[in-house]
Formats: C-alpha cells, sequence, structure tokens
C-alpha cells in the first residue's frame, strides 16, 4: 500500500516538474489523505488527495478564494500550479492538489490567548466577505442540508437496516435536541470558511500563520462558521465544554464582527451544530461513505462512526448543562 501511495505521489510530483525524496502522512482529517513531502530540492510541500472532489473545477475555486486571501493579507498558503498551468493532478480517479508548507508550532495548545485570535481571524473573515460583491462567482458550494432533511435520511437508514437498540435511542435523543436547539438564521448570507476547527488554524507562538481546508468554503448564515468553530475550540478533555474559551472566542470574534445578541445565538448555533454532526457520524455508520475509516483503531466504519457519534452527543450535553 506505502509503494502504490508513493507511486501516486511521485506521478503528481513529476507535474510539478519535481522529483519525490521522503513522504509522511499528517494525521488529523478525517476525510481527505494529506501528506507532507520533501521534494529532492528540499522544498517542502503539503500533497493533498481530495477524497470527495468530483471535479477540478473545485479546486480551481478553491485557489482563486485563496489567492484572494493572500492579496488581502490573510495567512494562507497558495495552491501551486502544475508544469501545464493547472492547480490540480488528476492521477486514476483522485483529484490531487500541492500546497506551500508553512513552518508552525508542531503542537499548539488550546490557551486563552490563541482562542482569542481564532475568534478575531475568523471575526475578520466574515467582515472582509460581508459586502463582498458576486460571492456567487467566488464560491462553488451553496448552504448545508437542513437538519431535518438529514433526519429524513437517517430514519431511512434505520428502517432499511438491521439496526440495534442503542442506534435508535440515540438517534430519538438527537432528534429531541434539534427540536430545541435550530442555527440562528441571517436577513443576509455570507462567504464562509465552512470548517474552522481548531488544527485548521496554524500557530507561531500565539500568532495565527495558517488558515488550511479551504476546500469547503460555502455561503450561509455566518452561524453555521460561528456555531462549528465554539465546538471545536471550547472541546476539552474527554469530551468536555469548555466554558472559558467559549467566552474568550466570542471576544475575539466580536472585536472584528459585533454580531446583536451574540451571546444567545452562538450558544444556539454551537449546540445545534455539534448535534448535526452527531446525527452525520450516525447516518455514517450506514452509509460508510463520508468519514475515512481509521483501519487501525476500529474493527469497522460502523463501529468508528457509531462511536464518534456517542461522543458528540455526549460534548452536545456537557455543553447544554454548562452554558
Amino acid at each position: 500500500m506505502k509503494n502504490l501511495l508513493e507511486e501516486e505521489v511521485k506521478k503528481v510530483l513529476k507535474n510539478y516538474n519535481l522529483e519525490f525524496r521522503t513522504l509522511k502522512r499528517i494525521e488529523g482529517g478525517r476525510i481527505n489523505d494529506t501528506y507532507l513531502v520533501e521534494s529532492s530540492d528540499n522544498q517542502k510541500l503539503v500533497v493533498q488527495k481530495a477524497l470527495l472532489c468530483s471535479s477540478g473545477k473545485f479546486i480551481d475555486a478553491e485557489a482563486r478564494f485563496i489567492n484572494l486571501l493572500k492579496e488581502n493579507n490573510f495567512p494562507v498558503a497558495p495552491i501551486l500550479t502544475t508544469a501545464c498551468n493547472k492547480n490540480y493532478s488528476k492521477i486514476g480517479d483522485g483529484f490531487w492538489k500541492v500546497s506551500e508548507h508553512i513552518d508552525h508550532d508542531e503542537e499548539a495548545k488550546k490557551t486563552k490567548e490563541r482562542i482569542y485570535e481564532l475568534g478575531k481571524i475568523l471575526g475578520r473573515l466574515h467582515s472582509f466577505f460581508r459586502d463582498y460583491p458576486e460571492k456567487n462567482r467566488l464560491v462553488t458550494h451553496f448552504n448545508h442540508s437542513e437538519t431535518s432533511a438529514l433526519f429524513e435520511r437517517l430514519e431511512d437508514l434505520l428502517t432499511k437496516n438491521k439496526v440495534g437498540k442503542e442506534a435508535i435511542e440515540l438517534a430519538n435523543s438527537l432528534k429531541k435536541i434539534a427540536i430545541e436547539y435550530k442555527i440562528p438564521k441571517d436577513e443576509k448570507i455570507n462567504i464562509l470558511h465552512g470548517d474552522p476547527k481548531f488544527n485548521n488554524f496554524l500557530f507561531r507562538g500565539n500568532k495565527i500563520v495558517g488558515i488550511l481546508d479551504l476546500d469547503g468554503v460555502n455561503i450561509e448564515s455566518e452561524w453555521f462558521d460561528l456555531g462549528d468553530a465554539l465546538r471545536s475550540w471550547c472541546k476539552g478533555e474527554n469530551m468536555k465544554f469548555k466554558k472559558n474559551l467559549f467566552d474568550t472566542a466570542l471576544e475575539g470574534y466580536s472585536s472584528e464582527n459585533n454580531r446583536e445578541d451574540i451571546l444567545a445565538k452562538a450558544k444556539e448555533a454551537m449546540i445545534a451544530i455539534t448535534n448535526r454532526l452527531s446525527i452525520k457520524f450516525l447516518i455514517d455508520a450506514f452509509e460508510q461513505k463520508h468519514f475515512r475509516w481509521d483501519k487501525e483503531k476500529y474493527s469497522s466504519s460502523y463501529e468508528q462512526n457509531l462511536f464518534w457519534s456517542r461522543q458528540y452527543f455526549a460534548y452536545c450535553n456537557s455543553t447544554i448543562k454548562t452554558i
């Protein structure tokens, strides 16, 4: 398997007139396969196979978006172009992209200083794009599935599959939370990061030096992004909600993008988004086509996704009890 992977990476680098020297998997992602590669001329590059990408146009859109951010002093790593001036390589059934590597601290902990900076940069991103013209031409992904639509899929899967009592009880509990907590609506939608989790930002000290994974940029209410960010940034050990990080994140965000009634709406958005993630894991326990299966840790994709659905359900309850 490793030899096959190395051969694919060699083919990718050949399109950039580069030769492969070393390869190391970058852990942390649940969807795409990402590697740190050192080329024969000592360049450090990030090479990623976009597993859910169905067309090169999505990578082209991502490259345009990243270049715009770069021009406006956001810390991003441009996607490199091939010798044929393309933003990607098509190898077999996969689309590959290559980015510059950003030097950063290998293990950045969730401190109040870093969480404040995260809130600040997400607020700046939302503020920058709020009045940006022609949003639809810049972004190729639009909107999220309504939670009600996710439940329709889940109920259909529960009906069609042989399901244990645990999965049914979990689904019923998630539905109760979804009825009570909903993502706030905005009259005006905005361009979002799409996946602003803690690991998608790189730090040197307390300074953010890189914004990653901009392939999920989409257009929706800002509460989707802020809720998802808080879900990630405020998660402590053993899936416990950290209220002090929640307050710090909102302080940083409000310094760049002050929203009316932000405390109540951010709380509701975070709980609703966390619950949605638990629903998505439960759906993928049966569909097994979204989250990459970690075969070293779990005996099956079903076991993995059911485990994480339960984990995020527990985190959701921790948040509800603490805020």
